[in-house]
């Protein structure tokens, strides 16, 4: 059965800085919605908060208008009177087109104390009208002085982050009208957790559209081990309540959608099978640590990993636990023995070391790699551990790497690093550098497409919030699908938005398979395990 969406965040029109590879019509917004089957959206107009609110409501409500299934957030400022000549500016709103009420003040240089928004506010609370606004735009002390005054006044928050989930969590605990969307909020089981604690009714579908794939948030929802029922409330009737929208007027889409089988599945919310899935980048949690020092980590043990897992169909994860890419690559290691014999065949493991500690550089290698063959390769963690990639404490555990034909995941997006790979590639050959984070944005993908155009032995890792729109395809372009792979980041990532990334990309099925388990199939098997 088909499944309404709505999502509540998305933008169309012009910003001054653009890429042209994302879409800034409404046709392009509306055809994604159609073969994703997403049944209606809220829409900012960029040329308000970029240029003038004016001409861009303007432009809104008038696209609005022409779409069924779109509808207008109008960008305001609080003092609108010192700046629109005549009375009255918000009667000019047709609210038919506009659902809701933006606002950008760090953007548009406006306050956004309880004083100056009072104004607005009585109008908002008079008309019932929610208040958009991102995360990135607000404070969270402002945020909170804003919910405690007007309680009145629904408030949808887009783009938090799992990062930022300490912050959000208290909010949510303590005002009932604050709700959030999940576009950027993929922490792992984020809908189970919101149920848990906030009620599901606080959690909105959203994509961000342009930026990410359509397909790959409704995976979030598909997945996720709520109802049915809780299911249609974040996909769907959370929206359309909050910006009073009558949901039986978002018409389902005629016949069957135009997915391959692998899509299909995915969009069913069903297991991936018949064919090996690897996640070649993942993390995990010793057995009770529930967080790491800067996130909430909740469900991130081995036996919870392997839930997941199954729901998706991943046969097999490669992991490296967050105690060993921080304070100590030992217990991190230990961590991952304890998950292989506890699930066998099913986790695999980078060791990690810190390389501030000489200890552990003097047994990584005769206590784990030679003792157990279940470390199949590295993780030097440079952006906590201080350390130089190229320096010299790791060079007799990168060349005992080099000599087993071992992997090596390295982080990537930080500046610079890029500059660091060709000399890493051109000292260890036959190590299988997994250039993680590759498909995070077209800037970091460019800089490492050419790193593998160049170096036999790199490889495209892709996971990422950003899900980028468009950038699977890309890659598979620029390289062929057999320098790319399938991973996740989880548990501190859902899995589920990550492989919805590939299965809806528009690639063939087999090089899905490849991406997904078989590149990392062909890497495992060149390993020297003796």
């Amino acid at each position: 059965m088909q499944r309404k969406y709505f999502d509540i965040h998305t933008s169309l029109g012009r910003k001054s800085s653009w890429d042209e590879r994302f879409p800034v019509d409404p046709d392009t917004l509306v055809s994604d919605m159609a073969h994703y089957r997403v049944h209606g959206g809220l829409f900012v107009q960029n040329e308000g908060p970029e240029y003038n609110i004016f001409q861009g409501n303007k432009q809104g409500m008038k696209t609005a208008a022409q779409y069924k299934r779109l509808y207008s957030a109008a960008t305001l400022i609080p003092s609108v009177e010192y700046e629109w000549d005549e009375p009255d500016y918000y009667g000019t709103l047709d609210l038919d087109c506009v659902k809701a009420i933006h606002i950008a003040p760090k953007k548009m240089k406006h306050p956004f104390t309880p004083g100056a928004m009072e104004k607005l506010c009585r109008w908002m609370g008079e008309k019932n009208l929610p208040l958009l606004v991102s995360a990135s735009e607000v404070g969270w002390e402002e945020l909170e002085r804003f919910l405690d005054t007007y309680r009145n006044i629904n408030v949808i928050l887009t783009d938090t982050s799992w990062g930022s989930n300490r912050f959000l969590f208290s909010l949510l605990g303590r005002y009932p009208n604050l709700y959030f969307e999940i576009s950027s909020n993929q922490a792992n089981d984020i809908l189970e957790v919101t149920k848990q604690y906030f009620g599901i009714h606080r959690a909105l579908f959203g994509c961000n559209y342009p930026f990410k794939m359509l397909g790959g948030l409704k995976a979030m929802v598909e997945y996720a081990r709520i109802s049915e029922e809780e299911k249609d409330a974040v996909a769907c009737d959370n929206a359309c309540r909050l910006l009073h929208i009558d949901k039986s007027t978002l018409d389902l889409y005629p016949g069957e959608p135009d997915f391959d089988e692998l899509a299909t599945l995915m969009d069913q919310g069903k297991p991936l099978t018949g064919f090996p899935i690897i996640d070649a980048h993942a993390h995990m949690s010793a057995d009770g640590h529930y967080s790491v020092s800067d996130l909430i980590m909740k469900n991130s043990d081995a036996k919870s990993m392997v839930k997941s897992m199954d729901d998706l169909g991943i046969d097999c994860t490669v992991t490296v636990p967050w105690e060993g890419i921080s304070t100590s690559g030992t217990n991190g290691n230990i961590t991952c023995q304890k998950a292989m014999k506890d699930f066998p065949g099913r986790f695999l493991s980078y060791a990690s070391c810190n390389p501030n500690y000489a200890e552990e550089l003097n047994t990584v290698i005769p206590r784990f790699h030679e003792k157990d063959k279940g470390f199949v390769g590295v993780k030097p963690y440079y952006p906590k551990h201080g350390y130089d990639i190229l320096g010299e404490r790791y060079k007799e555990w990168f060349e005992y790497a080099n000599r087993r034909n071992l992997l090596l995941l390295l982080h990537t997006g930080v500046s610079g690093i890029h500059l660091k790979i060709p000399e890493l590639c051109k000292r260890y050959p036959n190590i299988s550098v997994l250039l993680a984070h590759s498909a995070s944005n077209y800037q970091n993908a460019d800089n490492l497409i050419e790193i593998v155009k160049t170096y036999d032995n790199t490889y495209l890792e892709i996971t990422y919030t950003s899900l980028t729109r468009g950038i699977i395809e890309y890659m598979v372009e620029k390289v062929g699908a057999d320098r790319v792979l399938f991973g996740t980041d989880t548990p501190m990532r859902d899995p589920a938005p990550q492989l919805a990334w590939i299965a809806y990309a528009d690639i063939s099925i087999e090089d899905k398979k490849k991406i997904m388990g078989g590149n990392m199939m062909k890497l495992l098997e060149r390993i020297e395990r003796d």
